[in-house]
């Protein structure tokens, strides 16, 4: 019993001794966005340049921009060195939004679209391929026929030549 009363007193000595000094902190300003903030004065600390991680990644793109030209337009334009050494496309932000060249399966003319799937150039080219493919199909509340277009109709749904034959079906 002696002995447990003593190392529990050596114990209690430690947990009440002197905390722990708190780290000397440094007061820097970020790279990037100019904002002030607190790191610890050590070597890490006094090596940090920004005040978060994206800051940091910002500051990690800056630092891998190239100028080359846009793979439409041949404008300058700054893009990353991985792009250029993967050999990819490179677009300026006028060319970004319309970077496939396609041809209207309509009129023929060639035009840029946002996406590669883009087959019409414009809406009236869209109205004439919508018209050119139209269905015959028949009501499936009153047997009325009638035409609509071909990429409304799928196989197996109802098709009614109105509301009124569609709420007269439905209730």
């Amino acid at each position: 019993m002696l002995v447990q009363a003593i190392v529990s007193a050596a114990h209690n000595h430690r947990r009440l001794s002197m905390p722990r000094p708190k780290p000397k902190t440094l007061i820097r300003t970020c790279s990037i966005c100019g904002t002030q903030f607190e790191t610890a004065d050590n070597a890490r600390g006094r090596e940090k340049a920004t005040c978060s991680k994206s800051c940091a990644s910002r500051k990690a793109y800056q630092s891998q921009k190239v100028r080359t030209q846009c793979s439409v337009c041949s404008e300058i334009t700054e893009t990353s060195k991985s792009v250029v050494g993967a050999g990819l496309p490179v677009y300026c932000e006028t060319c970004t939004n319309f970077r496939y060249q396609r041809r209207c399966s309509v009129c023929g003319k060639r035009f840029r679209a946002k996406k590669c799937t883009t087959h019409l150039c414009s809406q009236e080219c869209i109205t004439e391929h919508n018209r050119a493919n139209l269905k015959d199909v028949v009501c499936f509340c009153c047997g009325v026929g009638f035409q609509q277009a071909s990429f409304s109709v799928y196989s197996g749904k109802r098709i009614f030549c109105s509301d009124r034959c569609a709420m007269r079906q439905f209730s």
